[in-house]
């Protein structure tokens, strides 16, 4: 609403703090709600809502130095009875991967002609981490054994290593990772196998190696592929070859001793 001076009105202020980026500040503008509420006790046993707008209803934020956000908005009462207790409530401040701390001591207000309210409310949003899936899938002719993995990261606490021992179709789920992190997903136990890292969701080939880095937006899988660099049959027998090299072998054998027997019975004949 376009701000006035005549009054009576109330003043809205609403701070956010956390680490959130732009695109969580227009997700959040779009369902932060304020509700305007009516009265004729301050107990509000029946209130009736006479107003609603959205953070993008209400305005534009401001980046502080600090970091968090501040939205505010002049709200005109001229339009409503006087006499009558008002109160603003909030609602859909949660976003998903956050946790959510609500200040709001604000009281209800009697109505006046001469009536001029503040009401400030502050968000506190603490992140929660995000979660990295990782999933062995293996391709060899012995799938018994165990493969290790280190995921390191940096926090605010500093860099972190974890180790992580998988099995054939096996998985594992690391939660907590920072978002924004850059990660690093790094298989140590490749012998004899080479690695490819694929997104489960589309079969996109993430990393043709044994290491992958990422920048961690949101919650990830990834499945690590091993396949053993010894060739397989296609027909998943011994194969046709070790039958086709036996039998040159007993061809060339045939061959030589025929030649060597012509030789000497040549010779006796003359």
């Amino acid at each position: 609403p376009p701000a006035s001076s005549e009054k009576p009105y109330f003043t809205l202020t609403k701070h956010v703090v956390g680490p959130l980026t732009e695109g969580d500040l227009q997700l959040l503008s779009g369902k932060l709600t304020f509700t305007v509420q009516k009265s004729t006790d301050s107990s509000f046993t029946s209130p009736e809502t006479v107003k609603t707008y959205t953070a993008t209803n209400l305005g534009g934020w401001t980046r502080n130095d600090d970091g968090s956000w501040t939205l505010s908005a002049r709200i005109s009462m001229r339009d409503q009875a006087l006499g009558n207790y008002y109160r603003i409530k909030e609602s859909g401040a949660e976003l998903d991967g956050f946790n959510l701390t609500v200040t709001d001591m604000n009281a209800a207000v009697l109505l006046q002609s001469t009536t001029v309210a503040a009401f400030t409310f502050t968000n506190t949003y603490a992140d929660t981490g995000r979660a990295l899936k990782l999933t062995k899938i293996v391709n060899a002719p012995d799938t018994t054994g165990s493969f290790t993995f280190t995921v390191s990261y940096t926090d605010a606490g500093g860099n972190l290593q974890k180790s992580v021992i998988l099995k054939n179709d096996e998985s594992t789920t690391i939660t907590g990772i920072p978002r924004g992190a850059s990660v690093t997903v790094t298989e140590t136990t490749t012998d004899g196998y080479t690695v490819i890292m694929k997104d489960p969701s589309t079969g996109t080939v993430l990393a043709g190696s044994s290491s992958y880095t990422f920048t961690m937006n949101d919650d990830t899988a990834v499945d690590i592929y091993n396949t053993s660099t010894v060739a397989l049959p296609e027909t998943g027998g011994i194969g046709q070859g070790i039958f086709l090299f036996a039998g040159i072998g007993l061809m060339l054998t045939a061959v030589i001793a025929g030649c060597l027997l012509r030789r000497k019975y040549g010779k006796e004949g003359d």
